[in-house]
């Protein structure tokens, strides 16, 4: 391609210059295109790291209280709960406090949907 430019350069061939000039930038930009694509296919193929609810958990509750930041919260029915620091810090103490085999019902509430949300937020409020 580079000879064939040099060529129409020195030749004052504008035509021929202009249509070698674009097929070598097609030819290029299409390489690059391709390398993009199987870039994204790959990626789209990774593995997904599972996320079970008790990592999640853990890590809304956390991520709530050491960064003292509102987390929006998207759950399996598609609603969605905001969790603040202090409701962060009364679902951490009060899943700490339930004995472990209670803790995985507690966690699959919290995921579960506002309605269960709210009911075990008020739960917690009125002791019981």
């Amino acid at each position: 391609m580079n000879n064939e430019l040099i060529k129409n350069v020195m030749e004052q061939d504008k035509e021929a210059f202009v249509g070698s000039f674009v097929e070598g930038l097609s030819e290029k930009l299409n390489l690059v295109l391709e390398e993009k694509r199987q870039e994204i296919a790959s990626k789209m193929m990774e593995t997904v790291e599972d996320v079970n609810e008790e990592s999640a958990f853990a890590e809304v509750i956390t991520e709530s209280i050491e960064h003292n930041s509102v987390i929006r919260l998207d759950l399996m029915n598609e609603e969605r709960i905001e969790i603040t620091p202090e409701i962060a810090s009364l679902l951490s103490e009060a899943h700490d406090d339930l004995p472990p085999e209670l803790q995985k019902s507690f966690r699959d509430m919290v995921f579960e949907s506002k309605e269960k949300f709210i009911s075990l937020l008020e739960s917690i409020q009125t002791g019981e």
